[in-house]
């Protein structure tokens, strides 16, 4: 799945429709305007499996930085770098289980092609907050998450042009994610 490692706000950007337009963007990163960089800090946030299944609660530093390359298009590159607190059950590729409270780093990037309309609701530079998504294994987050959705009113069409993450569970392995597939797992 491409958007397992991100949190639940930016992996609901997947389901807008791919368009050709977001082609504009192969030059990616920069290019045009630099109009966001900022970074910020969250906890409690839903990591999602392979299958779809959250299997961990992630604490990360997440750093966005934004082009704008068109009209209404925007290159996005972000870099998250933190921990993650496994819950009981399924492990995250899928391959077995994972015991309650396993930790480890992460760390990940995305860089994507965003059609919207830019309409800021944080500071666009510098450091923007401590963000608490209050997230538990349901999926249901209560509290407020940083992301790149907050730096528009609306996204008519998200192109992921690359994506990768690594979690790294000490003896219970090593799980990573990219455009290309994932390979690993976190079992235990």
């Amino acid at each position: 799945m491409l958007v397992t490692v991100v949190i639940a706000a930016v992996a609901a950007l997947a389901a807008i429709p791919r368009t050709a337009a977001s082609a504009a963007g192969e030059a990616c990163p920069g290019g045009g305007r630099l109009v966001v960089n900022a970074n910020g800090n969250y906890s409690n946030s839903a990591d999602y499996g392979a299958d779809g299944h959250i299997w961990a609660l992630d604490t990360a530093r997440e750093s966005i930085q934004m082009w704008q390359i068109g009209t209404n298009t925007y290159c996005m590159m972000r870099h998250d770098n933190g921990t993650f607190t496994s819950f009981a059950g399924v492990s995250p590729e899928g391959t077995g289980t994972v015991r309650a409270g396993v930790t480890g780093h992460w760390s990940g990037e995305i860089v994507a092609v965003i059609q919207g309309t830019f309409a800021p609701t944080l500071p666009t530079k510098g450091f923007v907050g401590d963000f608490d998504a209050k997230c538990d294994q349901t999926g249901t987050c209560l509290g407020p998450g940083f992301n790149a959705g907050l730096y528009f009113s609306s996204i008519t069409d998200v192109d992921y042009l690359t994506f990768s993450a690594t979690f790294a569970g000490g003896p219970c392995g090593v799980w990573r994610q990219s455009t290309k597939g994932d390979t690993g797992d976190i079992v235990c």
